[in-house]
């Protein structure tokens, strides 16, 4: 049986870029359910919930540009692997 490189490369990518996202989600803080356990009230109508919004989004945004960038590679990575001809289907 031959190894292909191809492979044995691609998969310790794959793991490395999992290990470093997961490290970096794990070291930013997410408020996520903070703000529900603090009120039995979602939605405060009578504040402005536009600013609030807004810095709560750009707070957190260096974790989407993450994911983000992960998808895009996860996508691309599998793309290639579907487009991938085998080498001994090709010699028949």
């Amino acid at each position: 049986m031959r190894i292909n490189a191809v492979l044995i490369v691609g998969s310790i990518f794959t793991v490395l870029f999992i290990v470093v996202f997961v490290f970096i989600a794990s070291q930013t803080p997410f408020p996520a359910f903070k703000y529900a356990t603090q009120t039995s009230q979602y939605l405060n109508t009578t504040s402005n919930i536009g600013p609030e919004d807004s810095q709560f989004m750009w707070t957190n945004y260096g974790l989407t540009l993450i994911a983000q960038a992960f998808v895009l590679l996860a996508a691309a990575a599998a793309a290639l692997a579907m487009l991938r001809t085998n080498d001994k289907e090709d010699s028949e």
